[in-house]
């Protein structure tokens, strides 16, 4: 004899919905908030935390404001920077370079396109190393190099710049690209680290981490990116305690997506801010739509066809259309010199911040979706960059919590127990051809049904 289902209380029911129990203690809260609002302590606590955020917004929005002072004495001071090809690491090499401090430029391809035209295009203070994060004997040569040509000059910041990304699903993407994400984003930054620890000792200086707010929240398809970019801020939290003894600030500079930049060949110390001419491709290496689709296609052809067909052409068609639209959304080229300015200001700044979030409308869209509950936070970002396209070997649409519970509520007969409300257990469909006829009212049966429950 199989054991009977237990019966459970209507408010039991109604608690087991994520969707109604949070929507129901968010409402009493607000109400309970609300009339609590007209007791003095609760209201000071309440505008002291809120007044917290008005204060940091307001100050940040300042911040972004003043004029930036530098340190003092740049031409005593010299910077390293990786990941010098191309973006933003060239720029600031650029930019340091017009302020007048010595510039080790750390590049993968030294000799190509913009790398060699940041060597041509710059002072003699401003040169151009080859540099594999990957590969610890390219550092150690750095270092060698750097510490044989300082002569009286001190090693002031390096900044970990170097990085590259890629942006397809979890199960289409091999462990190799993962692997060799985290290598040149994550670890990279380590080993350099590592290997100018001692040399920024001596001076007390800087260490420049440029992060990324995917290693804050995460969009469909950008796993492996966002993996990378957590680690460098765990990476930076952990390393700015561990240096407070030894006077070394630790620094990062964390952007959103941004369009492609191609610079000037002459440029003079006071044109600062006139170091760019903007192209028609307008992508930086990161978002541009065609490396992006290049890559994708790749990584596509090499699958396995079982999976291919799970997916369906119409699906991959549709994550290659949000792709674009990732790219179409980038922050326009002439916003990224606010991304120079804050990697300056860490560089170089009199008083530089822990944290460097460019643009002030970026750093609130920030806030808000890190303050998301993990639900809501889902669904805005699977809005946003998920394909609406389901995989041709997707199940039907699921019904949402809610729809479900509401709908296993209205297949439950509703009786009293010692005046509590019950949900009787959902009934089995029943043969008209085996069921014997009921009798009486329906009142009487409820009744006949009621007494059972007292039975001994």
């Amino acid at each position: 004899m199989e054991p009977e289902e237990r019966e459970k209380p209507v408010l039991e029911e109604l608690a087991r919905c994520n969707s109604i129990r949070f929507t129901s203690i968010y409402v009493v809260a607000f109400f309970l908030l609300l009339w609590l609002s007209n007791s003095t302590v609760v209201l000071s606590a309440s505008l002291l935390v809120f007044s917290f955020f008005v204060a940091e917004a307001v100050s940040n929005a300042i911040e972004n404001a003043l004029p930036r002072r530098i340190v003092d004495d740049p031409e005593s001071k010299a910077v390293f920077i990786t990941g010098c090809d191309t973006g933003f690491g060239n720029a600031l090499a650029r930019r340091l370079d017009t302020l007048g401090f010595t510039v080790y430029a750390g590049c993968l391809h030294p000799k190509e396109n913009e790398a060699l035209q940041l060597s041509e295009s710059t002072s003699a203070r401003c040169e151009t190393i080859y540099v594999d994060v990957t590969k610890q004997s390219t550092l150690d040569d750095a270092r060698k190099h750097i510490e044989d040509t300082l002569g009286n000059k001190t090693l002031w910041a390096i900044v970990n710049n170097a990085g590259i990304g890629a942006f397809t699903e979890i199960e289409w993407c091999p462990v190799e690209i993962y692997q060799k994400i985290l290598d040149v984003n994550a670890l990279g930054p380590i080993r350099a680290t590592k290997t100018f620890l001692p040399l920024l000792r001596k001076s007390e200086g800087r260490i420049i981490m440029v992060a990324s707010l995917a290693g804050r929240y995460t969009f469909p398809g950008s796993s492996a990116y966002s993996m990378s970019k957590c680690a460098v801020v765990s990476f930076a939290d952990g390393l700015r305690r561990e240096m407070v003894k030894w006077g070394i600030t630790i620094h990062t500079v964390e952007p959103t997506a941004y369009r492609y930049i191609e610079f000037l060949q002459t440029h003079t110390k006071y044109e600062i801010y006139r170091l760019f001419k903007w192209v028609s491709s307008d992508r930086t290496p990161l978002s541009a739509e065609k490396n992006m689709k290049k890559n994708l296609q790749n990584i596509w052809d090499k699958l396995p066809e079982d999976i291919k067909e799970s997916y369906g052409s119409a699906y991959y068609q549709d994550f290659l259309l949000k792709l674009k639209q990732f790219s179409d959304n980038a922050r326009p080229k002439e916003k990224i010199a606010e991304v120079i300015d804050d990697l300056v200001d860490a560089v170089a700044g009199a008083a530089p911040l822990g944290r460097y979030v460019p643009n002030i409308i970026t750093q609130l869209r920030a806030r808000l979706i890190c303050a998301l509950p993990t639900g809501a936070q889902d669904a805005l970002l699977c809005k946003i960059a998920a394909p609406s396209t389901p995989p041709a070997a997707a199940p039907p649409k699921r019904e949402s919590s809610l729809s479900k519970s509401l709908k296993g509520l209205k297949e439950r007969s509703l009786y009293r127990q010692l005046s509590m409300p019950m949900f009787s257990s959902v009934p089995k469909k029943s043969d008209p051809k085996t069921e014997a006829p009921t009798t009486g009212t329906p009142l009487l049966r409820m009744k006949e049904e009621e007494s059972q429950h007292f039975k001994f």
